[in-house]
């Protein structure tokens, strides 16, 4: 049957709602009166720059995708053994994760960290850190740890996941954009000159999301900051080449499936146009690494067999969308990471994503959503350059989001008391490099990553360098 003869059927288009600001066509007619909009972009093939369909020319049919699982082990030596079962199995590269406000995989000191990395080759593989909270208390703690187990920091690799807005909405104003990137700058001049093998630069989509802004506005706005970080942060010693080849996104996935996958092809285009200005001259420098982790949904222990719908979603969305490494967050149970596991091998083998570059290359539907979201964003950019830049939207979500939320006094750390019992504390030692990190984030003088892992070494729990950062 030829396309002409389906002319007269309609398709009901609220089955097919997207986040984007781009309507569903709802006629096979519409679908076969457009033409794409010849955007160059679309004609490259994956490893190529601009890096629509791809940033390897092989994607996953050589090397899947990295999956990642957290251990959801009830303690630090079970979740060691994880991490060694995990390497065992061939895996490259582990993940850490420690979100104190929601009591998940909480590190509180460097003596907790070396029971978790105990005998591990971190010289062999990469390490993966994530928090929603300033990601500066667990790098520094990490690479504190890792010293004292005897690793030279030029052998330690990994990837750090944060969104340097999200602490600036959580904190009831605490905690301001302006530290966020004074962090951001230290963080990334200390890991060039000791650690340069270490990816220590993010971009994230996860405040943005939550905010429940258009896919337009979401891309829009993380990829403006992206570049925005990187303008502030490069000096003739640390160049562009270096941030960006440096730097990856930290992608919080959903289930609005097609326009998940489209945003990400996207992102992918648009951050290498974006790049181009900057006069990167190595053209991996234009490729934009994605690494997901799918949506945690609130769900007891009792209920978890409910989120593997929904995760799956997420999950096929990122793969199809390209992503370099993948997270489930999956309800924690004791069978979580086999779970996940398991889900992650069926996602490779059973319905063949490793078997082909760009699956959906071709497709009339997701390439003309990649398109109109890519150009949505772009003009989103252009309005933004018009309203002063990036920074002065964020000031005013941020103010927005912060008039929102009643005021709340800080709370002192639960810690306290338990301090005494961290072996080899340094009670002074601790006191005085607290009140540097203090006073360095409100008048800077010296690396913030420095004076950081100066307190961890010192036995400062993780919390007060959190709280330290707050004053």
């Amino acid at each position: 049957m030829k396309r002409k003869d389906l002319q007269h059927l309609k398709i009901d288009s609220t089955l097919f709602e997207t986040k984007s600001a781009s309507p569903v066509p709802i006629a096979i007619e519409d679908l076969a009166n457009q033409q794409t909009d010849g955007e160059d972009d679309f004609h490259y093939a994956a490893g190529f720059a601009p890096y629509v369909r791809g940033i390897s020319p092989t994607m996953y049919v050589q090397q899947p995708w990295q999956s990642n699982q957290v251990p959801q082990s009830s303690t630090l030596e079970k979740c060691n053994q994880v991490y060694h079962n995990q390497i065992q199995q061939g895996q490259k590269e582990i993940m850490l994760v420690s979100n104190p406000s929601q009591q998940q995989n909480t590190i509180h000191s460097i003596e907790e960290m070396k029971v978790l990395l105990d005998q591990l080759p971190l010289h062999e593989i990469a390490v993966s850190l994530y928090t929603d909270e300033s990601i500066l208390p667990l790098l520094a703690c990490y690479l504190a740890a890792a010293e004292e187990l005897g690793f030279d920091g030029k052998s330690l690799s990994g990837h750090v996941h944060y969104d340097l807005v999200l602490p600036v909405f959580t904190s009831n104003g605490l905690y301001t954009l302006e530290t966020a990137h004074q962090l951001v700058a230290d963080i990334s001049g200390y890991m060039h000159q000791h650690h340069p093998a270490f990816n220590a630069l993010s971009l994230s989509n996860k405040a943005f999301q939550l905010l429940k802004l258009t896919a337009d506005q979401e891309l829009a706005y993380s990829l403006a900051h992206g570049v925005d970080q990187i303008k502030a942060i490069a000096t003739p010693a640390i160049s562009v080449d270096y941030l960006a080849t440096h730097l990856s996104y930290a992608w919080s996935a959903d289930t609005h499936h097609f326009t998940t996958l489209a945003k990400m092809r996207a992102a992918r285009g648009l951050w290498a146009k974006l790049l181009k200005s900057l006069n990167v001259k190595n053209e991996q420098a234009l490729a934009l690494s994605i690494r997901t982790q799918t949506l945690p949904i609130p769900l007891d222990s009792n209920e978890a067999m409910e989120a593997l719908g929904p995760t799956t979603v997420e999950a096929t969305a990122a793969i199809f969308g390209g992503t370099q490494a993948l997270h489930l967050q999956l309800p924690p149970t004791l069978s979580t990471g086999l779970t996940a596991g398991q889900m992650q091998r069926f996602l490779m083998e059973e319905i063949k994503s490793c078997k082909t570059v760009d699956p959906w290359a071709g497709s009339y539907y997701v390439e003309k959503l990649t398109q109109d979201i890519a150009k949505k964003t772009w003009d989103t950019l252009q309005e933004i350059e018009n309203k002063g830049g990036i920074q002065s939207i964020l000031t005013q979500l941020i103010q927005t989001q912060l008039a929102k939320q009643p005021a709340v006094e800080p709370k002192p750390s639960d810690e306290i008391v338990a301090v005494d019992q961290i072996p080899f504390r340094q009670t002074k030692e601790v006191e005085k490099a607290l009140a540097n990190l203090t006073e360095s984030i409100q008048i800077p003088n010296e690396n913030v990553l420095a004076l950081a892992i100066k307190a961890v070494k010192a036995r400062a729990t993780l919390s007060e360098i959190h709280q330290a950062l707050l004053r």
